[in-house]
């Protein structure tokens, strides 16, 4: 379940990126939890948990970040080539790092 929830960070984070777009709200997959990114000025983002401020950054370097934490988890916990779900985030990994010019 945890390729599904970076997937969706993943994607989210591309579309605030890419489109007029203000916020974005993540869901973890069991709905254990919510974060809310919000973008602020030119390319900045608070992230708030239950409304609690837990982060404001460059929207550039937290989608980097999430890039990059992704790749660690594709590369220590693959999935089978087979399966849908490596595709999906094979993708988002793609789409996003190609938003951030890298």
């Amino acid at each position: 379940m945890i390729y599904v929830a970076v997937t969706d960070l993943l994607n989210g984070l591309r579309r605030l990126l890419t489109t007029p777009r203000r916020e974005f709200e993540f869901i973890g997959t069991d709905s254990s939890f919510r974060l809310l990114f919000r973008r602020v000025k030119i390319d900045g983002v608070d992230v708030t948990y239950r409304g609690i401020a837990i982060e404001q950054e460059s929207l550039t370097h937290v989608a980097r970040a999430a890039v990059e934490g992704a790749c660690r988890l594709v590369s220590t916990a693959p999935l089978p080539p087979s399966d849908s779900v490596a595709g999906d985030i094979a993708a988002a990994i793609a789409e996003l790092r190609a938003c951030l010019h890298d």
